[in-house]
C-alpha cells in the first residue's frame, strides 16, 4: 500500500482483518503513523518486516511498534519525517532481532541514537543512515565495535571520519560500503577497509575527491 494518503488505521483494520498470516507491509508514503495505527497492527505476531517510507511518524506510534509482541526483523523510516532519539531507542530496544534498518533522512536523530541500536541490536546486517545530519563522528564507531555482522552500511553525506572507517573495518563480511560526500575521510581511513574487508563489492565514493584506490585490488 503506498501513496495511499486518504487511509486511516480503520481502513487499515479493515483491510487486512483476519490476514493472520501478513509477514510483510509497506506503507510508503502513505498514512501517518499514529499511535492507534501501530495499535491496529499489534496482533499479528508475523509481521517481520514493515516499511513506512515518507510518511509523517509520532512519537506515540514509534513507541507503539516497540510494545509489539514480537521482534521485527526488517524496518524502514526512510525519509519519515518525525522520528526522534526517544522513541526510535524504545522501539530498538524492544526489537533486538533487527537484521535490516533504514532510517535514510531521519535528520532528527543524534548519537544517542544510534548508541541505542548499536547496543540493542548486535545482529544487523544492513543499515541505512545517509543524510543523518545530527549523527556525529564519534557515532560510527559504534557499529564496528558492537555490530560486526554488517554486510552493506550506507552512510553517505555524514560525518564519518577515519576512526570511523577504521572501526568498520572489524565487519569482515562487509560488501557494500556507500561513503558519497563524506568529507571527514582520507586514504588513512580507506586502507583499512582496503586491508580486512575482503568480501566488499561495493564501495561508493561519490564526490569524495582525492581518495586513493589503490587499497582495493581486484
Amino acid at each position: 500500500m503506498s501513496n495511499c494518503h486518504n487511509h486511516s488505521h480503520v481502513g487499515l483494520s479493515s483491510l487486512i482483518n483476519g490476514a493472520e498470516n501478513l509477514r510483510e507491509l509497506t506503507l510508503a508514503c502513505g498514512p501517518a503513523i499514529t499511535e492507534d495505527l501501530a495499535k491496529c497492527l499489534h496482533t499479528f505476531s508475523g509481521l517481520r518486516s514493515v516499511k513506512f517510507d515518507g510518511c509523517l511518524v509520532k512519537c506515540s506510534g514509534v513507541r507503539a511498534i516497540g510494545r509489539w509482541p514480537r521482534s521485527l526483523k526488517e524496518l524502514s523510516f526512510s525519509k519519515c519525517s518525525g522520528v526522534e532519539d526517544d522513541s526510535l531507542s524504545f522501539l530498538v530496544r524492544a526489537h533486538k532481532e533487527l537484521t535490516k534498518l533504514d532510517i535514510t533522512c531521519c535528520r532528527k536523530i543524534t548519537y544517542d541514537s544510534v548508541d541505542s541500536i548499536t547496543s540493542s541490536c548486535r545482529s544487523l546486517t544492513s543499515v541505512r543512515m545517509e543524510s543523518c545530519s545530527l549523527v556525529p563522528k564519534e557515532a560510527f564507531v559504534l557499529f564496528g565495535q558492537r555490530c560486526e555482522l554488517i554486510e552493506e552500511l550506507d552512510v553517505t553525506d555524514s560525518k564519518i571520519d577515519d576512526e570511523g572507517l577504521k572501526s568498520i573495518s572489524r565487519c569482515s563480511k562487509l560488501s557494500s560500503l556507500k561513503l558519497g560526500i563524506c568529507l571527514n575521510i582520507t586514504d588513512d581511513g580507506l586502507k583499512h577497509i582496503g586491508s580486512r574487508c575482503s568480501k566488499l563489492k561495493e564501495l561508493d565514493l561519490y564526490r569524495s575527491l582525492g581518495m586513493g584506490i589503490s587499497y582495493f585490488r581486484p
